[in-house]
């Protein structure tokens, strides 16, 4: 690299030769300038490089970008999770985005599919100017009709002026481009829960979609984007509908249609964020085994009901699921109030003699003395037959193990509200007991655990008393003992699924 030394009204020389650096698209810091991912150290007096400093790992955003939201460093002051503006980090919003209902994970806003939304006070897709949208997001919810991720619509259904990134059931897609139609391009099928990265150029008539790097689809499309109106998360657009059930970690926009390269570096730099890539069986739960499997995302197997009595179990394994008594559901989960509230399972979870797993995820909104959050036990307080994960003022326990005995294994220390994913896995006579996917105790047990009645949720199993205060998101149970490498896998399709 070499640059002419001039004398220039406008600039002194260090200014004029910035100026040329960044002319031709490259960084300066000082005397360190970065071009094509490579770096230099220049002597400004001459001016030439006098050293090169390598291969540079920085990741440069290219000068077209013009927004950045970032769901880890969503305020100018670092995380806060009581934000009610998402900070654009160009600056060049300067109010930021504003927060409808939709509330703070570590590293995205998550979006309960009710009546969350997010207005970006600004338009994202000009009406006719090339651009670049890219996203990061997981879907927690498959509907039967369009979800919003991001949209640009005015107040009517209707009405002209739908463009948006959008869910069709397990389908990701884009719909219009002028917005003169209702034309959906599906492009990506997904997994619940699954981190994906989402990217939509368009350069003058060309629209291309491409999902975590790769080039999915492209098409033409004569004449404007409608863009009248500000662009919106979780919805479509200013119409009240079409909600959207996920989490969204990242939205950048740009003022140009990146290319191949740059698309393929902005992936890199997310997935290194984000973990996109992160191992979680392609975000599925280990499949092997599984005898019943209760979410509280897809609480009747066509989606979430607020009002349903009947737990359904995805396995379809127990045709008539679980039966809800008193407790109520929540977004993702079902709420116990720790005074009458209580399940019946109708099935057996813990076999008497065979090897298990029990997963559950849950979290606490009381500290009681000896309350259950899942247990077998039969409708005599002093009886036989009691197994159970139990809550002990901060503890979170396993009672028994053959049941013919008191015994309290204790695995960890909760805080209040807190999400935890508990796994209990029998092989033989070993018990082992896992907290997010690390293993917290072990102990032998001989004999089987009794299980002549069915699980219960909430409460002392058959028996009335001892009732849990707190919120169950998930339970799955296996006829095996899952591994280690298994027991993370389901832990971390958990973490993603219900923000643990």
């Amino acid at each position: 690299m070499q640059a002419e030394k001039v004398s220039n009204d406008k600039y002194n020389e260090n200014e004029y030769l910035t100026n040329k650096i960044e002319e031709n698209e490259m960084a300066i810091d000082g005397n360190i300038v970065t071009a094509n991912g490579w770096k230099f150290e220049i002597d400004r007096s001459i001016p030439e490089i006098v050293k090169v400093l390598g291969k540079s790992e920085e990741y440069v955003e290219p000068k077209s970008l013009i927004a950045w939201y970032d769901g880890i460093e969503n305020t100018e002051n670092g995380h806060d999770y009581n934000a009610t503006a998402w900070r654009d980090l160009t600056g060049n919003n300067e109010t930021g985005a504003t927060i409808n209902g939709a509330t703070w994970t570590p590293n995205g806003l998550l979006f309960d599919g009710s009546n969350d939304w997010v207005n970006m006070n600004s338009i994202l897709m000009p009406e006719t100017e090339d651009f670049t949208i890219d996203i990061v997001v997981s879907v927690y919810k498959y509907d039967s009709n369009s979800a919003y991720i991001l949209a640009q619509c005015n107040s009517s259904a209707n009405a002209e002026g739908r463009t948006g990134i959008g869910t069709y059931g397990n389908q990701i897609g884009f719909i219009g481009a002028s917005c003169t139609d209702g034309n959906q391009i599906k492009v990506y099928e997904h997994k619940l829960a699954e981190k994906i990265n989402i990217t939509v150029t368009r350069k003058t008539n060309k629209i291309e979609i491409w999902i975590n790097g790769q080039k999915k689809e492209e098409y033409i499309k004569e004449g404007a984007i409608i863009s009248q109106f500000n662009t919106v998360l979780g919805r479509w657009g200013m119409y009240d509908g079409l909600y959207f059930n996920g989490v969204i970690y990242s939205v950048k926009a740009y003022n140009e249609a990146l290319n191949a390269g740059e698309i393929q570096k902005s992936y890199n730099q997310n997935n290194k964020k984000f973990n996109i890539e992160e191992k979680a069986g392609n975000g599925e739960y280990v499949k092997t085994g599984l005898t019943a499997y209760y979410d509280g995302i897809e609480n009747t197997g066509n989606g979430h009901d607020y009002n349903t009595t009947i737990w359904k179990d995805l396995t379809g394994n127990n045709e008539i699921g679980a039966t809800i008594n008193g407790a109520t559901w929540t977004s993702n989960g079902l709420l116990f109030d720790g005074s009458n509230d209580w399940v019946n399972m109708n099935s057996i979870l813990m076999p008497e003699t065979e090897d298990f797993t029990i997963d559950v995820v849950a979290s606490v909104n009381k500290y009681s003395n000896g309350v259950y959050m899942l247990a077998q036990c039969n409708s005599s307080a002093n009886a036989g037959g009691r197994t159970g994960i139990r809550i002990d003022s901060n503890e979170v326990q396993l009672f028994g193990a053959s049941c013919t005995g008191f015994e309290f294994i204790k695995m960890y220390e909760t805080q209040l509200t807190e999400k935890i994913n508990i796994t209990v896995t029998r092989k033989s006579d070993k018990i082992e007991l896992w907290v997010n996917g690390q293993k917290k105790a072990e102990y032998i047990k001989e004999g089987g655990i009794i299980s002549q009645y069915n699980t219960v949720l909430g409460r002392w199993g058959m028996y009335n008393n001892y009732y849990f205060n707190g919120i169950i998101y998930s339970v799955k149970s296996y006829n095996k003992t899952l591994s280690t490498e298994e027991i993370q896998q389901n832990y971390n399709v958990n973490k993603l699924r219900f923000n643990i």
